[in-house]
C-alpha cells in the first residue's frame, strides 16, 4: 500500500493535476453562494430563529405541526440536529457535489495512469447506457438505506454514526462504478460491480472517506483518491495477468 501511495502521490502533485484539483472546490462553493443568494440563507435564519425562540412563523397557523413543535422533546431534537448532524450534513454534501465534479475528470486521469505506468490500453470499456444504470441504481439503494437510518438519526450521539452509513454507501459505490467503467472491458466491470471491486477498495474508499469529513480536504484531495484507486485497479489486473 505504502508503494501505491509514493505512486499516487507523484502523480497527483503536477501542475495540471493539482490545478485540476480546485474545480471541485471551486464547484461546491459557487453552489453554495447560489443557495444562500436565492434564499437558502434566509430560511436556515428563520430555523435557526425558531429553534432560539420557539416561533417557527408561517407554522404557527398549522395547529397540530406547531404543537408538536413545541413538544420539549421534539425542540431539543431538533436543536440537536440542526447543529451537530446539521454540520456534518453540510461537509457530506459538498463532497457530494466535489466526487460528482471528479468524476468528469476520471476518464482522462485513468487514460494518463495507463499511458504512464501500465499500457493496458483497454477498449471498448463499459457501455454509457449500462453505467447509467447502474449510477441510478446505486442512487436508489442509497435513497432506501438512508431513509432506513433517518429515524435512528434522532437518537443523540447514535445518529452521529448512523448518518454516515447511507452516505458511505453512496461514495464507495459511486467510485466503484466510476472508476471501474473507466478501467475495464464491459464483462469485467460488471463481474466488479458484483463483487465490490475487493477488500483493499472498500478499506481504501473507507480511508479516504473519513478524510474528507475534514473540512476542505475532501473537496481538494477528490482526484488523488481517482490516482489511487485507479493504481489500485490496475495493479491487481497486472497481478492477475502474471
Amino acid at each position: 500500500m505504502s508503494n501505491l501511495l509514493a505512486l499516487s502521490f507523484r502523480d497527483f502533485w503536477t501542475k495540471k493535476i493539482i490545478l485540476w484539483s480546485f474545480l471541485p472546490l471551486i464547484a461546491v462553493l459557487v453552489i453554495f453562494c447560489t443557495l444562500l443568494i436565492v434564499g437558502g440563507g434566509a430560511l436556515l435564519d428563520s430555523v435557526k430563529t425558531g429553534l432560539e425562540t420557539g416561533n417557527y412563523g408561517f407554522i404557527e397557523q398549522y395547529k397540530i405541526l406547531s404543537w408538536f413543535l413545541h413538544l420539549t422533546v421534539v425542540h431539543y431534537l431538533m436543536y440537536f440536529l440542526f447543529y451537530s448532524l446539521g454540520f456534518i450534513f453540510v461537509i457530506i454534501f459538498s463532497v457530494i457535489i466535489a466526487l460528482m465534479i471528479a468524476g468528469l475528470l476520471t476518464p482522462i486521469i485513468t487514460a494518463e495512469i495507463d499511458a504512464r505506468h501500465y499500457q493496458f490500453n483497454i477498449s471498448p470499456k463499459a457501455n454509457f447506457y449500462i453505467v447509467i444504470k447502474e449510477m441510478a441504481w446505486v442512487f436508489l439503494k442509497f435513497i432506501g438505506l438512508f431513509l432506513l437510518c433517518l429515524p435512528l438519526c434522532f437518537i443523540p450521539g447514535l445518529g452521529l454514526i448512523v448518518l454516515h452509513i447511507p452516505f458511505f454507501y453512496l461514495f464507495y459505490k459511486f467510485f466503484l462504478v466510476d472508476i471501474y467503467s473507466n478501467t475495464a472491458s464491459q464483462d469485467d466491470f460488471l463481474i466488479q460491480i458484483k463483487q465490490g471491486g475487493g477488500s483493499a477498495f472498500i478499506f481504501a474508499c473507507f480511508i479516504f472517506y473519513l478524510l474528507c469529513l475534514i473540512p476542505l480536504a475532501g473537496l481538494f484531495l477528490q482526484l488523488f483518491f481517482v490516482i489511487y484507486l485507479t493504481h489500485l485497479v490496475y495493479r491487481k489486473k497486472t497481478i492477475q495477468a502474471a
